[in-house]
């Protein structure tokens, strides 16, 4: 159905609108670059996520005590053996540390420091998919113990309903 817009703040609709707008136009520049970085026609990956399904989330953690406790706030080790399963993640966050954490490739998590008004952008399983393996997704997790709370807006890019899932 169709979205379902709170009445208050009046001008909410139109400003996560002219964000949603802004993230998709930054999308479509990303999955150009992505073209020109494999070196095939950028139509091969357009055509893909013209009608691009999409999911913009808004997020809020309470303020956690700090501790070493995974357990306290936060989504956890949420993606299990995957993750984001579409193409890309554009996560606009408070630029906090010590919450969002990625998986490297020996198996130990780091902290990501987001700088405020950057985005962190996460490779999924479907741009995996079409890139046979040579792009791989982002295995991540938050974990949120900070005294202050954190705020998390994730715009999931993901392909066409009808798109095509092969390499490239």
């Amino acid at each position: 159905g169709e979205n379902q817009w709170p009445e208050t703040p009046g001008s909410f609709r139109q400003v996560s609108e002219k964000y949603i707008d802004a993230v998709l136009s930054l999308a479509m520049e990303v999955a150009k670059a992505i073209s020109i970085g494999l070196e095939v026609d950028e139509t091969e990956i357009l055509s893909r996520v013209s009608e691009s399904f999409w999911n913009l989330r808004i997020l809020g953690y309470k303020a956690a005590p700090k501790t070493e406790n995974e357990a306290v706030s936060g989504i956890g080790n949420h993606t299990g053996n995957s993750v984001d399963f579409g193409i890309l993640t554009f996560l606009l966050t408070a630029s906090q540390k010590d919450s969002l954490q990625v998986l490297s490739k020996t198996g130990e998590w780091y902290v990501l420091s987001p700088h405020s008004g950057c985005y962190v952008v996460n490779l999924g399983d479907m741009l995996s998919k079409w890139t046979n393996g040579l792009y791989v997704s982002t295995r991540h997790r938050v974990i949120h113990n900070s005294p202050e709370p954190r705020i998390s807006i994730p715009l999931f890019f993901d392909p066409n309903m009808d798109a095509l899932i092969s390499p490239l």
